[in-house]
C-alpha cells in the first residue's frame, strides 16, 4: 500500500514558498516494514525505513530512519554533500483515529559545522458543525 502527499510551506511574512516536498509513505505488510520515501528540489532525496506498532489505545506508531546505521539512504547533490551535508534522518509518527502527531530530527553538517535539527508538531481533527 502506497499514500502520496505533497508539503508546501510559506513564509508568513510574504507567502513565499520555503519548502516543497513530495513523497510517498509505503507499507509492506509481508515484512511488518514501512518506508518513508521524499525529495526535496534543492537536490536531496530520502528513503526512510523502519516499522509500525499498533498502539494499545488505537492507532499506530510509525519509527523510521535514513542514513547513519540504518538500512534507509540520503542521497545528495554534489553541491549538499561538500557543503550542507545531510547525514542522518530519524521520524516518529502516531496517527490514532483523531490525532497526528511527529517529531523528527535531522543531523546536517553545514560549511564544517555539526549540528542536529528538529521539528515536531500535532495535528488534531476538528469536527465541523453543521
Amino acid at each position: 500500500m502506497a499514500v502520496h502527499y505533497r508539503q508546501q510551506v510559506n513564509r508568513r511574512s510574504d507567502d513565499k514558498l520555503i519548502h516543497d516536498q513530495t513523497g510517498y509513505w509505503l507499507w509492506d505488510s509481508q515484512k511488518g516494514e514501512i518506508t518513508h520515501s521524499f525529495t526535496l528540489p534543492r537536490g536531496m532525496a530520502v528513503l526512510a525505513v523502519g516499522t509500525s506498532k499498533t498502539l494499545e489505545q488505537g492507532g499506530e506508531t510509525f519509527e523510521v530512519s535514513a542514513g547513519a546505521d540504518s538500512k534507509g539512504l540520503v542521497t545528495q547533490s554534489p553541491f549538499l554533500q561538500a557543503k550542507a551535508s545531510t547525514e542522518s534522518f530519524q521520524q516518529s509518527v502516531i496517527l490514532t483515529p483523531n490525532t497526528l502527531e511527529y517529531s523528527q530530527t535531522t543531523m546536517l553538517t553545514i560549511y564544517g559545522r555539526s549540528f542536529e535539527h528538529t521539528d515536531a508538531n500535532s495535528l488534531v481533527r476538528v469536527e465541523e458543525s453543521a
